[in-house]
């Protein structure tokens, strides 16, 4: 009696996997590797994609007043190198300037002014290199490493290079683009709205992209004028850091703010206190009322979404995946709406068809009696 229990307790679980299911996971693994191989291409795609969907609208407003799409694309593309040649011309050196002799400073103390302590910059890395140009120190080191420099600087020379091309043409020919990647959905309803939801990823993140530049060109001044009234060491190099870290998302402010409050204590406790209190009501006026009236059309994306996004591609991605982390949580937002509602439409569809059937046999039943 017991054997026999024992017997019954005991249950084969089978598993059988069709050759089609089998072929399925073998395609999605190496579509994953394939993938993981061209990842750098693909984060450089995307940014473009991001950059190109908030500029299109200032290339569909030139279109409406008569401008060819590629001279409207021309005419972005001149204001935006004039711009990025100002910026190399005038910005660029000071920042280098301030760099170099915050680098000297810690290569020479190890400390900021006022005694701050730092660890000074690594022997191979570009602060380091040029500490030593300005102090004349590691001579014979100095050529390998101005070359290892030299080499950094011109693979992101060319990698800049290709982001412009791929934006260039992503706005030139992007919805040909789509348009033919439709074209293979072959059912057309589907197809529709396929393309409504591209169009609505497109607007989420161009939205972020224009609101967060906006915001970050404001920090800038913002901060440059007030660390410059201040006499704040390093006005311009801490601004910068401010407005580039205004695309990090959720600890961005933070991030370019505490550097600043650092250099501030570094000459005085009274001037990191003003300063400190100069930057969190600039914060609380950005937090407040600029951000919200700038980003409205992107309010929306889930904080918890952002924050696992940073920290899922901060740990794939290094600290690309970081800037790239809200545009992408703004996108899955749009697509699982999409999807949720699609899930919806079934089920309220196999509902209402359950519910007429039990009509239909309750209707046969009382002809039947």
């Amino acid at each position: 009696m017991a054997d026999q229990s024992a017997q019954s307790d005991r249950r084969e679980v089978t598993v059988q996997l069709s050759l089609r299911t089998l072929s399925t996971i073998v395609i999605a693994g190496l579509s994953f590797w394939a993938l993981w191989q061209i990842r750098e291409f693909l984060i450089l795609f995307f940014a473009s994609a991001v950059v190109a969907t908030a500029l299109a609208p200032i290339v569909r407003r030139l279109e409406r007043r008569g401008a060819p799409r590629w001279l409207a694309i021309s005419s972005i593309y001149l204001f935006m190198v004039s711009l990025l040649l100002i910026v190399l011309f005038v910005v660029v050196p000071q920042v280098l300037n301030q760099v170099g002799q915050l680098a000297i400073r810690l290569q020479s103390e190890g400390s900021l002014p006022g005694g701050i302590r730092l660890s000074p910059p690594a022997h191979g890395g570009w602060l380091s290199v040029l500490s030593d140009i300005a102090s004349g120190s590691n001579l014979p080191d100095l050529p390998a490493r101005i070359f290892s420099f030299a080499t950094s600087f011109l693979s992101g020379l060319v990698t800049l290079l290709t982001f412009f091309i791929l934006t260039f043409y992503l706005l030139l020919e992007g919805r040909k683009l789509v348009r033919y990647l439709l074209s293979f959905v072959p059912d057309e309803a589907r197809r529709s709205e396929l393309g409504d939801v591209f169009v609505a990823v497109s607007d989420r993140m161009g939205y972020w992209f224009r609101g967060q530049s906006v915001v970050a060109i404001t920090t800038f001044l913002v901060t440059y004028i007030g660390l410059s009234i201040l006499k704040v060491p390093y006005a311009l190099s801490l601004a910068v850091l401010a407005a580039l870290a205004e695309f990090i998302p959720l600890f961005g402010a933070w991030v370019g703010a505490v550097p600043a409050i650092l250099v501030a204590a570094s000459v005085s406790t009274s001037l990191a206190i003003v300063s400190g209190i100069f930057i969190l009501v600039w914060q609380a006026f950005q937090g407040q009322i600029l951000v919200p009236q700038i980003m409205r059309k992107v309010i929306g994306i889930p904080s918890v979404l952002v924050f696992v996004s940073v920290l899922i591609l901060a740990n794939l991605l290094g600290l690309i995946g970081v800037f790239l982390a809200t545009p992408i949580a703004a996108a899955a937002t749009v697509l699982g709406q999409y999807y949720a509602g699609q899930m919806h439409s079934r089920v309220r569809q196999r509902f209402q068809t359950g519910s007429s059937s039990k009509q239909e046999s309750a209707i046969l039943q009382k002809h039947k009696g």
